[in-house]
């Protein structure tokens, strides 16, 4: 016969195991965050572009070994002369994705279940104004907002634009400092509250940002730079970079019928079309 167990007899066990868990997560959370600053270091950073080499010699590497005899299937690849089918891993991009997000929110849980801010120098005369907009995903938003600690920062002022937040970036933004928080009374498009941060900004330059971007280290220095050296540019635009270390895109080609296309997309972010500045309508 099977004893069935007492009412409460294992109520003290199931909060102590709870207990242990949240302290568990915590501690992974402290660990995390302590390889993101690592990751997020200004050296980190610089030496990306080596690190983006060293990935291409081992793919050359692996090119130039002997090839498999007639009609073998690499992995990834048809078989000569069989079916077309192909056996396919998945993208890096899809792998990645899902792994930084599930980082960023391990991030959020631990600011949110303590008692630290996010915190911004405040500028008297603001050379730029970075107007934020949250899409709602309160993870991509803390990862968006760290990427604004960098020193080129001091001389900007942070808007976030409260677009009727909700829920845990409601949350997030109460534990802004140094940054403006400008709430909307009502739902408000993409480009309306971009332009509500228009109308709250003091710097001589707008830097427009969503909360699934982050700024690589020097990217406002170099943009300022560029702004700066053509006085009739009348906006800068700089690549976008994906999580696998490829192309989103390095601009957007519009046609006629409204489509677009765009520039690059799946590409070496330092190939040498890519790597010049040029002109755009």
């Amino acid at each position: 016969m099977t004893k069935m167990p007492r009412p409460g007899e294992y109520a003290d066990l199931i909060k102590s195991l709870r207990r242990q868990l949240e302290t568990a997560e915590l501690e992974v959370a402290k660990q995390k965050w302590l390889v993101n600053k690592l990751l997020t270091s200004p050296s980190w950073r610089l030496t990306r572009p080596i690190r983006w080499m060293a990935k291409q010699v081992r793919s050359l590497r692996c090119w130039a070994k002997p090839s498999l005899p007639k009609g073998t299937k690499r992995k990834g690849e048809a078989a000569i002369g069989n079916s077309t089918e192909l056996d396919v891993d998945p993208t890096p991009e899809a792998e990645l994705a899902p792994r930084f997000t599930d980082d960023q929110r391990i991030f959020l849980r631990a600011l949110l279940s303590s008692s630290a801010v996010v915190r911004f120098p405040n500028s008297d005369s603001p050379e730029v104004s970075v107007i934020l907009i949250p899409l709602g995903r309160a993870e991509l938003t803390l990862a968006c907002l760290r990427s604004l600690e960098e020193p080129s920062f001091k001389l900007a002022e942070i808007i976030v634009i409260d677009n009727v937040s909700s829920g845990e970036t409601f949350r997030l933004l109460e534990r802004i400092e140094g940054a403006r928080i400008v709430k909307t009374n009502e739902k408000k498009s993409l480009s309306s509250a971009s332009n509500e941060g228009v109308q709250q900004s003091r710097g001589q330059y707008l830097l427009f940002l969503i909360d699934d971007a982050e700024l690589l280290v020097d990217s406002l220095a170099s943009a300022l730079e560029t702004l700066k050296e053509s006085p009739d540019t009348g906006a800068v635009c700089g690549r976008v970079i994906r999580f696998d270390s490829l192309l989103e895109e390095a601009g957007t080609i519009i046609w006629s019928d409204a489509t677009y296309l765009q520039y690059g997309f799946g590409d070496d972010p330092f190939a040498p079309m890519y790597m010049f500045r040029r002109e755009v309508d």
